[in-house]
């Protein structure tokens, strides 16, 4: 009983130490690579569509002008600007090319460094290829012809405002009376390509 009871504290113990040691740890490697880069959009690999937001930890109170932000050699120190957040800076890293792209951060004479993969914006990201044949439906659900062999279409944002009057086709489920949706004329825009509408047979 007493050498089991002896490995619970040192296992406990050992527990403890991990948990303390972890800010500081952080904090050591904020020191040794002069700042710290995370992504605030998605996981650095799984990034798609060839943009990312992007925030940067400067050490200290470093002049932000002092931070140079490079993404494969190409300076994209212009999309970031100061955050709310203490001595930071964030910003939408575009122009991403497929696979693994370098950004890298110059602060104080340090470079840090944070691989980047970027994934079409049909996917797939995180799962096997597609399943095939599948029938392509933009056109049935009004969106319009597909752009491409993955069913692509242009982005499309329409607002609605939920309209008082009582039953008509539009009326959202289990939403009872007053629950129609109207569109509002004129809303409609393209934003680019977006992943389209399909289904597996």
């Amino acid at each position: 009983m007493k050498a089991g009871r002896s490995v619970a504290i040192a296992v406990a113990v050992a527990g403890v130490l991990a948990l303390a040691s972890g800010p500081a740890e952080a904090q050591t490697r904020l020191a040794k690579t002069g700042a710290e880069i995370r992504t605030l959009s998605t996981h650095p690999d799984t990034v798609s569509g060839g943009d990312v937001l992007v925030l940067i930890k400067m050490p200290g109170s470093l002049a932000s002008d002092k931070v140079s932000v490079m993404l494969n050699g190409r300076d994209v120190k212009p999309a970031f600007r100061v955050a709310e957040e203490p001595n930071s800076l964030v910003g939408l890293v575009s122009g991403l090319q497929v696979g693994k792209n370098q950004l890298e951060v110059g602060a104080n004479g340090k470079q840090s460094k944070l691989t980047l993969v970027n994934h079409p914006v049909t996917g797939p990201v995180i799962s096997g290829p597609q399943q095939t044949p599948f029938i392509c439906e933009t056109e049935t659900l009004g969106l319009g012809p597909a752009l491409d062999a993955s069913c692509s279409v242009n982005t499309r944002v329409e607002y609605f405002y939920r309209s008082t009057a009582v039953g008509g086709s539009n009326t959202t489920e289990g939403r009872g009376a007053g629950g129609v949706l109207v569109p509002l004329p004129g809303e409609a825009e393209g934003r680019g390509a977006a992943g389209g509408a399909w289904r597996s047979t």
